[in-house]
């Protein structure tokens, strides 16, 4: 079975590299498009190639292979014009083109997307997907919530609804706009939403990520299901599958004592104290509206590491795929130590896992392992108010108190550890054999696919 991958940035490819890793292991053709260039996509597609998967770049082109390449545009495809009509109608016409010629080569049977999203024109390569023959699905990487793009845009005046024109298209096809602090946006510029109407492939929730026409919509666990349902996704597309992270993870656990061991001596800091396993979120001081206590990222780093090894406690530091590791300050503490291992290795041999609102914090639930939550954004998401072991924070004082509290009260953290135990299974069932599922599943849908279409 051919099994194609499809990642527009570095996050996206590590969520789907175990998933395709198993798979290959597992007898199957599969390969990664990369679909956009992305910073680190280069260093992605050489992991890819190294794991014995056929890397493709955004143009069409193996990675590796000087064929022709099968776009010719100026920009790579996913970019477009966000103030031109006839330039977004001529460019999505080639996007659709050249999407059909790259799988009318490639031959998917499967074509697997971390999620649907207007932005990246998602419903373009769906649909052409399934018109070549592939099933089409997706792997949610994260948890959607529409507020993370309204608040990118926020004060972007391509996206605000205002002028006359623009407020009769919202008053005629509402799905486009999104009131978001009092100020009603478009999910795209203007000329790009509107030629996409004309055009007849809108989805028909452009504000969520699970937006388009794929066939089926794997998720990891049942605490996941009521919010793809409620948000965007009918009920008889979801699939409950779990994925390799989960599988990887089970590994861990089941060897967690040993695996802690080797962990801490490779690192060198004590393997009597317990673990706090640091998550650091990403750098978006540059794109933030909201007024927020920390002046720049350097200084949350700081701030963490500081109180977190103040405890006396190891301080296992894990950095977000976006981060530049050179770039990041974690001062002269003795008991700090930087581990660039995928976090769900990690997770298991940890005691306590720290994070700013990370799509992560599902696996550490699913792991029984209680979470201080530190939303130092004020996105206000609630992801995991249903989850009793994680500990929701927003200021300076309320993050230093609970660290505090955590690593100096034993029956507190026990207290966070049983509650979280008891919905863990809602979170992840860790059988180990979400891999078999996500095969039956692809089988499935390989041979459920009409003919290609011309």
């Amino acid at each position: 079975m051919r099994i194609l991958f499809v990642a527009y940035i570095r996050t996206h490819f590590r969520a789907l590299a175990w998933q395709a890793e198993w798979l290959k292991t597992n007898g199957q053709q599969v390969s990664f498009y990369f679909a956009t260039k992305y910073q680190g996509w280069s260093e992605d597609a050489k992991v890819a190639t190294g794991l014995g998967l056929t890397a493709v770049a955004f143009d069409g082109c193996v990675v590796g292979n000087s064929e022709r390449t099968l776009w010719h545009g100026r920009k790579e495809p996913t970019a477009f014009p966000a103030r031109s009509y006839v330039g977004c109608l001529l460019k999505f016409r080639a996007v659709k083109q050249f999407y059909h010629a790259l799988f009318a080569g490639l031959k998917p049977d499967v074509i697997v997307l971390p999620e649907e999203n207007v932005g990246y024109l998602t419903q373009l390569l769906v649909k052409q997907g399934q018109a070549c023959g592939a099933g089409v699905a997706v792997m949610p990487y994260t948890i959607d919530n529409p507020v993370e793009a309204a608040e990118a845009h926020l004060q972007n005046t391509a996206y605000i609804v205002r002028g006359g024109l623009r407020r009769l298209f919202s008053e005629k096809h509402p799905q486009w706009m999104f009131e978001h602090k009092g100020v009603r946006l478009l999910r795209l510029p203007f000329p790009a939403v509107a030629v996409m109407q004309f055009m007849g492939f809108a989805p028909a929730k452009p504000w969520q990520n699970l937006c388009s026409f794929a066939d089926v919509v794997l998720v990891e666990c049942e605490a996941l299901c009521v919010p793809h349902a409620v948000t965007s996704v009918d009920v008889g597309r979801l699939r409950v599958t779990g994925s390799c992270t989960l599988d990887k993870l089970a590994a861990v656990k089941r060897d967690a004592v040993a695996m802690r061991s080797a962990l801490l001596a490779e690192l060198g800091i004590d393997p009597a104290k317990p673990v706090f396993l640091a998550a650091i979120p990403p750098d978006i001081f540059k794109s933030k509206q909201r007024k927020v206590e920390f002046t720049n990222h350097a200084e949350v780093v700081a701030f963490w590491i500081e109180v977190l090894a103040a405890t006396g406690w190891n301080v296992v530091v894990n950095l977000h795929p976006h981060l530049d590791t050179e770039k990041i300050t974690l001062g002269n503490h003795p008991n700090v130590r930087l581990c660039q291992r995928p976090v769900a290795e990690l997770l298991p041999l940890c005691d306590v896992f720290v994070a700013c609102i990370s799509a992560t914090i599902r696996w550490a639930i699913a792991a029984a392992k209680p979470v201080l939550n530190h939303d130092l954004y004020h996105y206000e998401y609630d992801d995991y108010r249903s989850a009793p072991g994680v500990v929701h924070v927003t200021t300076r004082d309320e993050f230093s108190r609970e660290v505090t509290r955590i690593a100096g009260d034993a029956a507190y953290r026990k207290q966070l550890t049983l509650a979280q135990a008891a919905v863990a299974a809602d979170w992840g069932v860790l059988d180990g054999k979400s891999g078999e599922r996500l095969l039956a599943l692809f089988s499935e849908l390989k041979h459920s696919n009409p003919a290609p279409t011309t």
